[in-house]
């Protein structure tokens, strides 16, 4: 999933190589749909990574990230559309050849993620609850949230919110490629890029109605991840507040002048607020810092990037009764991250994975980076929040 993240840069500077990139990603599609989650390319990358790691199973996912991306080429067409630019015509022409290049094998994509990842739970609504696949007691690979805190148990009855939100935003980008290809496209497949384009619609409507029915949870007044318990057989809330119950915020899935949000927006105040940015969990959560420590604390810069798009969102572009508040929170959480990166660089000459947590008893001792370094991978996001480009 880091590669969406990268997209993300690279298509700020030149479109032209993040579409071939892209292209390239979505050619590993195999007939039946899969993306394998680790592309080991040749003798020296494979050298690198550890055996176990290796095997790749055809039911395992990953985060979605690529479409991140592509809803961002998306944007940069509309743009383009708007500001009426001199070659808009060309580069309409450019983008529609590379969406009817990628659309099929997409298609093919979506459909593995709602055959393989649905979830069992709420019998008679399957397809409409997700959980990753391949998941153990300890390690939940397949999300890129690895030690995150699930269910301590494993079970096919089980629901997972941030797979859920991520579904949600794949419906989205086949919804929106779909009308573009609708608009633009001039073969005989136009009609049936319409009839796409409501049916992702109608998916999506789908998804966040059962996205509320199943993740929220109202004693704890958050998203959370759901488990029927084998002993009992009756469903039980996994309350974690950390990455994994933001993610219908990340993604921009809760409406502004919903009261999910501000309930979530304290969630971010009260249980992950750093003077370095968002933590990955609770500081009050029992796991946290705990065993492996890689996302039971310590601040990671991609999903704070998504937190700031979406409090840009929430503060800056649309209306609702929490626009200021949102706003508020944008301005803070945006100088934390950037100031703690920048300063983190000056101390030690790097750019890190992940920077250290803290609680409000240690805050002058967080932030430090840790991990693999240099990593101008997805910390190099920080580029594109400077300049608040989301």
């Amino acid at each position: 999933w880091d590669s969406g993240f990268h997209q993300l840069l690279v298509s700020s500077w030149d479109v032209d190589l993040s579409r071939a990139m892209l292209r390239s990603w979505f050619a590993q599609i195999d007939k039946k749909g899969w993306l394998p989650r680790e592309q080991i390319l040749g003798p020296e990358a494979r050298a690198r990574v550890p055996d176990e790691f290796v095997p790749q199973h055809p039911s395992v996912a990953n985060p979605p990230t690529l479409l991140l991306a592509v809803l961002k080429h998306m944007r940069i067409a509309r743009e383009q559309q708007e500001r009426g630019c001199a070659h808009a015509a060309e580069n309409d022409a450019e983008f529609t050849a590379f969406l009817q290049a990628v659309y099929p094998s997409l298609r093919r994509h979506v459909k593995w993620y709602l055959r393989t990842q649905a979830s069992t739970s709420d019998k008679g609504r399957e397809g409409l609850s997700f959980r990753w696949q391949g998941r153990s007691e300890k390690h939940c690979l397949a999300s890129g949230l690895d030690d995150f805190p699930r269910a301590d148990w494993v079970t096919d009855d089980e629901g997972h919110v941030d797979l859920h939100s991520w579904m949600i935003l794949v419906t989205q980008a086949m919804e929106e490629m779909a009308a573009w290809l609708r608009d633009h496209d001039t073969t005989s497949a136009k009609s049936n890029y319409a009839k796409h384009a409501k049916r992702y619609a109608e998916l999506r409507a789908n998804l966040v109605a059962e996205l509320n029915a199943l993740h929220w949870n109202p004693d704890a007044n958050m998203y959370c991840d759901y488990a029927v318990n084998p002993n009992t057989t009756r469903k039980e809330f996994i309350v974690a507040p950390g990455y994994v119950s933001l993610f219908p915020v990340l993604l921009g899935i809760v409406p502004a002048d919903a009261p999910h949000l501000d309930r979530m927006l304290d969630v971010m105040r009260k249980h992950l607020w750093t003077p370095h940015g968002l933590l990955s969990l609770s500081h009050q959560h029992e796991k946290f810092a705990s065993s492996e420590n890689y996302w039971r604390g310590d601040i990671w810069i991609n999903i704070n990037y998504l937190a700031l798009a979406s409090l840009r969102h929430y503060g800056y572009r649309v209306d609702g009764p929490y626009r200021q508040r949102a706003a508020a929170m944008y301005d803070e959480l945006k100088q934390n991250v950037v100031s703690n990166i920048l300063r983190e660089f000056e101390r030690t000459g790097f750019v890190w994975e992940r920077y250290a947590s803290s609680t409000p008893e240690t805050h002058k001792r967080g932030g430090r980076g840790k991990g693999a370094r240099p990593f101008t991978g997805w910390t190099a996001l920080v580029a594109l929040a400077m300049a608040d480009e989301y």
